[in-house]
């Protein structure tokens, strides 16, 4: 086999690990990002929870401060309907007496029911609390885990970018050229192995005369489809 085709065959491992490298760097940065989201998602709702109990608590706080205001106006209405000095005067009072217990008892229902949704929103809220610190937890380890992974596919993409820099000189200049855009194409294929009677790249059936003087190695051949190199095991 052509030291050339050789040459090539070992730089296609190297890209082909520079290209492996950099899709597992995409995989552990996306892997980051949606724990990041997971996590800010998580404290968003728990910050959302904790706003709607502040303002039920706040609520709560403020039918009380009415109700005790309801309750002290009924005493009041009591002491004056002692007072009336006419049928007129009584009735006035007992009907602003009937209003402020219409109203008492309105509360009463409202601060249970509040109450009663406090302590919903407390249990919801330890949940969230216990949601968010999972969530956070998981987002640092895996975060870490992600990290250390895009640090070692750095480092085997930078050995191999170098030896592949260096290997694409041994070529001569009108396969270093051809070759060098090749493999910088969408798939990254600069040469590939004769599979059966398919180009290993474009599946395009090869012809026999083709995959002969493919096999034997003696020149550079090329798929007539798609252009890229072909290799093939001797007698294939």
């Amino acid at each position: 086999m052509l030291p050339e085709i050789t040459a090539m065959i070992e730089l296609q491992r190297r890209w082909d690990a520079v290209l492996h490298g950099r899709a597992e760097i995409a995989s552990a940065r996306a892997v980051i990002a949606a724990e990041e989201k997971s996590a800010v998602s998580a404290s968003q709702a728990h910050t959302a929870r904790e706003k709607e109990l502040s303002a039920a608590k706040a609520e709560l706080k403020s039918k009380e401060i009415d109700l005790l205001e309801t309750e002290a106006l009924l005493t009041k209405l009591e002491a004056k309907s002692y007072e009336a000095l006419s049928k007129r005067e009584l009735k006035a009072v007992e009907t602003e007496t009937e209003a402020a217990k219409q109203k008492k008892g309105s509360l009463e229902e409202s601060i249970i029911a509040l109450m009663d949704s406090i302590a919903s929103q407390e249990t919801a809220l330890a949940s969230s609390a216990g949601e968010l610190s999972s969530k956070v937890a998981s987002m640092k380890e895996k975060s870490a885990t992600m990290k250390e992974r895009i640090a070692r596919f750095e480092s085997i993409i930078a050995e191999n970018e170098a030896l592949f820099k260096t290997g694409l000189e041994t070529l001569t200049p009108k396969t270093k050229s051809r070759f060098g855009k090749m493999v910088t194409s969408s798939d990254g294929k600069g040469i590939v192995q004769v599979e059966g009677e398919h180009c290993g790249g474009c599946r395009f059936n090869i012809p026999f005369d083709i995959r002969r003087e493919a096999s034997q190695g003696r020149e550079l051949i090329s798929c007539p489809h798609c252009g890229k190199y072909i290799y093939a095991p001797d007698g294939q």
